[in-house]
């Protein structure tokens, strides 16, 4: 997806692939099964959102984590700024960007 905005709010399992785009989750039950790749797009997981990273996430963009929700469960997430994130951590590149 390029130039748009995901808002999932339920299942999803799969994989993303966008640019310039937002992401938001606010699911407990969203699983990146594949290798998936963000470019210059923002990730979200909110406070109720839980992220189950089992194949890869690669992102140059800013990611905001609720502060009671891990990220990674399993899988490798790649940021330009931190090898892996924590919650309530924000990729300094979307502050750069600004």
């Amino acid at each position: 997806m390029r130039h748009s905005s995901l808002t999932v709010r339920d299942h999803f399992t799969g994989s993303i692939t966008a640019s310039d785009s937002r992401i938001a989750v606010s699911s407990e039950n969203v699983r990146l099964e594949g290798d998936s790749r963000l470019t210059s797009s923002a990730l979200t997981v909110s406070d109720g959102g839980r992220l189950h990273v089992k194949g890869g996430l690669e992102t140059d963009g800013g990611v905001t984590l609720g502060w009671r929700n891990p990220l990674v469960d399993g899988g490798s997430v790649r940021n330009d700024v931190y090898e892996r994130l924590l919650p309530g951590q924000r990729s300094v590149a979307a502050e750069r960007k600004r």
